[in-house]
């Protein structure tokens, strides 16, 4: 494949939307095109994103201390951010600080932070946390066995009919019916499992640091969670995961 320029892939995406409906193919009220739409992009590019891949005991001591974390935690939150291992970083007097977040839980009491793990490789020398966090990587772990097990059906065809749709418009291979609905699954359970942490949380808003965050997002409006993301990085409006206004016209939002 022929690797393309953003804002050429960015224009293909709108024409594939356009001539489609993409936004239109939904399974429970949720725009599935709208989970895959980055991933295809990034593929479109010959960009695709790896993430680290975590080793198996690393990952299950995460899943452990999670379910301790989530198990224990039982107080009510004025507001909670949702952040990653790598945000992690020594600060000058020798402490583990969160990169986005720590000046905002230092300042602004009532706070609380959900981590996850998204990779080994962090600081080397510390001296301890400068505001306690809670893992919730046992959410991830759940959703993605639960996927497997208990995949999302659909009585349409939607994921088989999107796939096809994308191999033939876009000429992408990488995305099977399979795979559709096994990332829309995890998608679904995670939905699930964060709505009931912040129904025991009961905050009045969550702050985010990642546009990824579809889970988190969709539990909040289960909820009536307000949702701020804290945008950091370079967005442009040829970034796959900026979405077109047309998108509204086919899909609720």
């Amino acid at each position: 494949m022929n690797k393309n320029s953003e804002s050429k892939v960015a224009e293909k995406l709108i024409s594939f939307e356009k001539k489609t409906k993409a936004y239109s193919y939904t399974v429970r009220g949720v725009s599935v095109w709208r989970l895959i739409r980055s991933p295809v992009g990034y593929a479109m590019q010959d960009l695709p994103i790896f993430m680290p891949r975590l080793k198996l005991y690393d990952l299950l001591i995460a899943c452990m201390r999670s379910m301790w974390d989530m198990i224990t935690l039982s107080e009510s939150v004025r507001y909670v951010v949702k952040s990653y291992s790598s945000a992690m970083r020594v600060s000058d007097e020798g402490y583990l600080e969160d990169i986005y977040f720590h000046e905002l839980l230092s300042k602004e009491s009532g706070g609380l932070r959900l981590s996850s793990l998204n990779t080994v490789v962090g600081p080397s020398v510390a001296d301890g946390e400068r505001t306690k966090s809670f893992d919730c990587t046992a959410i991830l772990v759940i959703a993605s066995i639960m996927a497997f097990f208990f995949p999302v059906r659909d009585k349409t065809d939607v994921f088989k009919k999107l796939s096809e749709e994308i191999e033939k418009e876009l000429d992408i291979q990488h995305f099977p019916a399979t795979y559709i609905r096994q990332s829309f699954s995890s998608f679904w359970w995670q939905t699930l499992l964060f709505d009931r942490l912040f129904q025991k949380l009961s905050p009045q808003v969550v702050i985010i640091s990642d546009a990824g965050e579809r889970a988190v997002i969709a539990a909040c409006r289960r909820s009536r969670i307000k949702v701020i993301e804290l945008q950091h990085g370079v967005f442009t409006n040829n970034d796959p995961d900026c979405l077109p206004f047309d998108a509204f016209d086919d899909a609720h939002e």
